[in-house]
């Protein structure tokens, strides 16, 4: 029978895994980086059988039985006619033993997921033991999957990951959002505007690993260097904020959305009109093309709860509180800075990411540029939305 397994992970935890790999992701992020790290690293202890050891009693999987009318939760009450009702399609080809997928807080989606049980009932046939692990940024994912502890993530695309020749490609993107990233300051301190920056210290979850203020920086004319850029996971970009450890902090939300209903900092600048801030889902290339055919119907499954989301708006953020721990203000500031969606790669997005790798590869980031022949899959969006 299908199990699902849920954890949170942060940076700390993976590093105490054991996973190889947490170098391969600190050479790819920082200046200094020369040479990429092995491309495989020992998996976790608790991880899985290697993907490669499928099942031998595989066959096509059956359609899985319509959702029950069984409530995500008991706080957040929605209505039975908005529930999934489309049984799963019978989809031809071999299935992994797991499928272990990273998000983070804010994809409201994969909490739906979660609470209805979709990818059990998806894959139910099958025997797929489904893992979620939340992690509070990218990074820990990158590492996760560079390791082979996790086998597809969602979030920011790993472009210094794929330029340092670790094999994760990007198969479909899941938001776009540009005013949910901003650099942040006390209210009271001397930062009222970016240029003022100068000389001082600035903190961001992925160092020099994060495109948005990169970009902020030489829209000031300023360099990379007129600043000190550190590396403060976001559960303490706050207090470090707050406490004088750092003069500005830049993040995303729900973390950005937090200081800001508490009126603890405020927004300098956020990703306007020069950050689209794609989110996007992406995996191991090994694990993607060896098992396709779960990537679509995980793309579909993803779909059903998204269309869910969608329809049931009160519902959908009674549940990122209740999973998130955050006051309803977070949850709607959140939300309203969110444009959830479910489409290939498209151009603007390529466009954007070669620009990102351009930009890490002149600042030292990288050294070079990932191959985007063999980074980004379109087909497989496609295929599971029917185009």
């Amino acid at each position: 029978m299908t199990t699902v397994v849920r954890r949170t992970v942060t940076r700390r935890q993976i590093l105490g895994l054991g996973i190889g790999a947490t170098l391969s992701l600190l050479a790819a992020c920082a200046p200094s980086a020369s040479a990429p790290a092995p491309t495989s690293a020992p998996k976790p202890a608790e991880s899985k059988p290697a993907e490669a050891a499928k099942p031998t009693a595989a066959a096509p999987a059956a359609p899985a039985a319509q959702p029950a009318a069984t409530k995500p939760a008991e706080a957040a009450k929605p209505a039975a006619d908005a529930r999934p009702t489309t049984a799963p399609a019978v989809v031809a080809g071999p299935t992994p033993p797991d499928f272990r997928l990273g998000f983070q807080p804010p994809y409201v989606a994969i909490w739906v997921m979660q609470r209805q049980k979709l990818l059990e009932e998806e894959f139910k046939a099958n025997g797929v033991n489904v893992q979620f692990q939340k992690v509070l940024s990218p990074a820990p994912m990158y590492e996760a999957l560079t390791g082979g502890s996790l086998d597809m993530g969602m979030g920011g695309a790993p472009i210094p990951t794929i330029a340092a020749g670790r094999p994760l490609k990007v198969v479909a993107l899941t938001e776009r959002s540009p005013k949910t990233h901003a650099l942040l300051a006390k209210p009271d301190g001397p930062i009222k505007k970016v240029e003022d920056l100068k000389g001082k210290k600035l903190a961001t979850p992925l160092g020099k690993a994060y495109a948005f203020p990169l970009r902020v920086l030489e829209r000031a004319n300023m360099k990379d260097t007129d600043v000190e850029i550190v590396t403060v996971e976001n559960n303490e970009g706050r207090s470090a904020l707050l406490t004088g450890a750092i003069d500005a902090w830049a993040t995303w939300d729900p973390f950005y959305a937090s200081v800001e209903a508490d009126k603890q900092a405020v927004k300098l600048i956020d990703g306007g009109d020069f950050y689209p801030n794609y989110v996007t889902l992406f995996g191991r290339t090994e694990f993607i093309e060896k098992y396709p055919d779960t990537v679509v119907r995980f793309l579909k499954t993803y779909a059903k709860a998204l269309d869910w989301v969608k329809a049931n708006r009160d519902d959908a953020l009674k549940i990122f509180t209740e999973e998130n721990q955050y006051k309803p203000e977070v949850a709607d500031l959140t939300w309203a800075r969110r444009n959830y969606l479910l489409d290939a790669p498209n151009d603007e997005f390529l466009a954007d990411v070669k620009d990102q790798a351009k930009m890490y590869v002149r600042l030292g980031v990288t050294q070079a540029e990932p191959n985007w022949d063999t980074a980004i899959d379109t087909k497989l969006a496609k295929q599971a939305l029917g185009g």
